[in-house]
């Protein structure tokens, strides 16, 4: 997603358009399915630490988006005061009026409030799986409430911005008031994934359904625009949120074509630096040449998100997941091992 953002940015802006918009929404949804699925344990477990949590996930990313940020200003000319209420402060993504320094960033900022957000819809869905316990029946009821909603957030925005004669959905997708439903619906199917208990009736029609429902996604989204202009043109992937809870509910398939195409080594590895990638993108471009080539500007944000990620952020990440995870187990009063947030005793029951 990231390098679709990139190359819609940088090379043909017409050709990858409405997947570059789309990916926003997709980049926020994944973020909420990650955090559930690495860190249930810390926002709403049994031994939940929330001060483990923040310092975990946001800690983590902070030192290199505040880096980027005031190069980007040393090294154009800028007040290091500029844009600090939008982009030190983050309120960037509680209003649409102009883009931050660096505009890729909005993500980020828009996940800050999101992973600040995000204990209550996990100690919310933890208390409805103690309730009615985790069972084909509750994963497949929390799945379609999960669609229900996620077409409820595309009629909301499409409603907004016919109302709305000033709202451009290009910052639409960008706000916090939307990303943090949509983040919500990430950790909602991250539940569905984690508890779908095993079937044998499942094995063969699960499957079969995900790459249907892929397929029948991806001409819905060649179609829209010719069948529903009215409803904002190419802006519609922005906030189309039943598409991501589609294309990813087709990756709990084990054997679906998506599953297998994405379980690839090399998508895998480049998903490691994503964030980095994200980040680098824009300064770089400001701060180079413009007479760089896009598929070497492509190949230089690549190495630098590589390094900058190994160098520098991995060390970082490393140091605050063995202290997190000794504030956890000090104020659990347990000795258990914790792997990137999932309890390892669960796996030697």
């Amino acid at each position: 997603m990231c390098c679709i953002i990139i190359w819609h940015h940088y090379c043909n802006p017409s050709i990858f358009a409405q997947l570059a918009y789309c990916s926003v929404t997709f980049f926020v949804f994944f973020s909420g399915f990650v955090t559930q699925y690495a860190y249930a344990d810390k926002m709403s477990g049994v031994k939940a630490h929330l001060l483990s949590f923040y310092l975990r996930r946001i800690a983590r990313v902070l030192p290199m988006y505040y880096s980027i940020h005031f190069l980007v200003l040393v090294f154009s000319g800028k007040s290091l005061a500029t844009d600090f209420q939008d982009s030190v402060l983050m309120f960037c993504t509680w209003h649409g009026s102009s883009p931050a320094t660096n505009f890729p960033a909005w993500t980020v900022c828009a996940l800050v409030w999101c992973w600040l957000f995000a204990p209550l819809p996990s100690r919310i869905l933890f208390l409805m799986r103690q309730r009615l316990g985790s069972s084909a029946k509750y994963s497949l009821a929390l799945w379609m409430c999960l669609l229900t909603l996620g077409f409820c957030n595309e009629v909301w925005s499409r409603v907004a911005y016919q109302q709305d004669e000033d709202m451009d959905l290009d910052y639409w997708f960008y706000e916090t008031k939307h990303n943090v439903f949509v983040f919500c619906l990430g950790m909602g199917i991250s539940e569905v994934a984690q508890h779908m208990p095993d079937a044998s009736h499942l094995s063969w029609v699960w499957p079969i359904c995900c790459d249907v429902t892929l397929l029948l996604t991806l001409g819905f989204t060649a179609s829209w625009e010719r069948l529903f202009p009215s409803w904002g043109c190419s802006y519609w992937s922005g906030a189309f949120a039943p598409v991501a809870v589609w294309v990813l509910t087709s990756t709990l398939g084990h054997q679906s074509i998506l599953n297998r195409i994405c379980s690839h080594g090399i998508l895998q590895t480049l998903g490691d630096y994503s964030m980095q990638i994200y980040l680098l993108a824009n300064p770089l471009h400001d701060l180079l040449s413009q007479d760089v080539e896009p598929i070497l500007l492509y190949a230089f944000v690549i190495t630098a998100a590589v390094a900058s990620a190994d160098l520098a952020e991995r060390p970082w990440s490393e140091f605050l997941k063995k202290s997190t995870d000794e504030m956890q187990r000090r104020s659990a009063g347990s000795s258990m091992g914790f792997d990137d947030g999932i309890l390892l005793a669960e796996s030697t029951k």
